[in-house]
């Protein structure tokens, strides 16, 4: 095997993305259809009750052909000796903090992920890397946690600096992440946790991972010591904590 051939490939399925679409859209054609259930029912020459079933039924069977039909190709995730590549963009694996499984926990159950997982890989300083409806989650894990380092093993040993002009910190490469890392929550063995471990030390229900190098974390003790909105707010909202909108577009050098 060559450098330039993956150690692995995972495919992604398309069906959990059909199923959440087609799922919806029937409640909603359903809904509108038993307020004109009168003028469908006149128009196909049937019962009410028939023509909203025939209706709602046929309108969900062309959205999830047509909806198949767009995700029919969805680009796969590769794994190479240096690093991961999806969809166009390569991500060297020294580059990583911690990768995200943020499903672990069956959220997506209940809309039927098919056995697929949705993963974020957490890059300072860089861009964020998301895939979503992966096949076998349980072995993305352990390639994820074979070639990323373990969190022990990118604590910052100090000699990079994460501080701006102005003598603000932010976390600026992956041990700085970890250096952060709660002290009462002991370091996680391999780089790669579930979403809800890491609400649990932001202290947060949900966060936006494109935020996290952005927040200034100079007078912070570790990431449960930030303001919780600088992790949770949308982006087109307007900038919280005391970061003016142009620092939180390059917030360091």
């Amino acid at each position: 095997m060559t450098d330039r051939e993956p150690i692995a490939v995972f495919g992604r399925d398309w069906k959990p993305a059909v199923w959440g679409n087609v799922f919806v859209l029937f409640l909603l054609v359903t809904i509108v259809a038993v307020f004109v259930r009168g003028p469908i029912a006149s128009a196909l020459k049937t019962g009410e009750l028939v023509g909203v079933l025939v209706v709602s039924l046929s309108s969900t069977l062309l959205a999830t052909i047509v909806t198949a039909w767009r995700h029919r190709n969805k680009a796969p995730v590769a794994f190479y000796r240096d690093h991961v590549a999806f969809d166009g963009t390569d991500v060297p694996y020294e580059d990583i903090a911690v990768a995200i499984h943020e499903d672990a926990d069956g959220s997506t159950d209940a809309l039927g992920n098919f056995g697929t997982g949705r993963f974020a890989l957490f890059v300072p300083g860089g861009t964020d890397l998301r895939f979503d409806y992966v096949q076998n989650p349980g072995e993305v894990e352990r390639v994820l946690a074979d070639n990323i380092s373990a969190p022990a093993d990118q604590l910052d040993d100090g000699s990079a600096s994460g501080t701006d002009e102005n003598g603000r910190e932010y976390i600026t490469d992956r041990g700085r992440f970890w250096n952060y890392w709660r002290a009462d929550r002991q370091l996680p063995e391999t780089a790669v946790i579930d979403g809800g471990l890491l609400e649990t030390v932001l202290e947060v229900d949900s966060y936006n991972l494109e935020l996290l190098d952005r927040v200034d974390m100079t007078d912070a003790e570790g990431l449960s010591n930030i303001d919780q909105s600088d992790v949770t707010f949308d982006e087109n909202e307007s900038p919280r904590h005391h970061l003016e909108e142009s620092e939180l577009e390059q917030p360091y050098e």
